[in-house]
């Protein structure tokens, strides 16, 4: 059985909206000094890449929990990856950007390595599903040590 953990995107949404409002700034002030032509270029690609940041963020990222076969999948801004939950060692939460974000440090053991997996952070999680995500993780391999609290 698969679980899903869908991103909440209310902060991509948001920084969306920032950077759009940011966009239309530089769009008022382009037209204002009479350079609304030079800059339409620049004033298109911002806006592609923010379609881009906007569709990724809240599409692109997620984790997957196969019980099944034992396989933890996250993938961030589409770019996957695949780790079997019996190689993690440990999961802890670090807070990031002043204290904005939780970031949450999946620790695993590969090829005699010890790596480090990012790129979920405690607030991506939708209410009480992170609980349910270490939960998940810990009835498949009980020797993983959790964050306390």
């Amino acid at each position: 059985m698969k679980k899903q953990f869908n991103h909440n995107t209310t902060q991509v949404k948001a920084g969306a909206i920032i950077l759009l409002l940011c966009c239309f700034v530089f769009a008022l002030v382009a037209w204002g000094n009479g350079t609304i032509v030079k800059s339409g270029s620049v004033l298109i690609s911002l806006m592609i890449l923010l379609g881009l940041f906007f569709t990724a963020g809240t599409r692109g990222v997620y984790a997957v929990i196969d019980t099944e076969k034992g396989v933890l999948y996250r993938s961030s801004f589409f770019i996957k990856k695949e780790l079997p939950i019996k190689d993690i060692t440990s999961i802890e939460t670090k807070a990031i950007l002043g204290g904005l974000l939780t970031e949450v440090r999946v620790h695993f053991q590969e090829h005699n390595k010890k790596s480090v997996l990012g790129g979920l952070s405690v607030e991506g999680f939708k209410e009480n599903e992170f609980q349910v995500f270490l939960e998940t993780l810990r009835d498949i391999n009980p020797n993983i040590i959790l964050p306390k609290s």
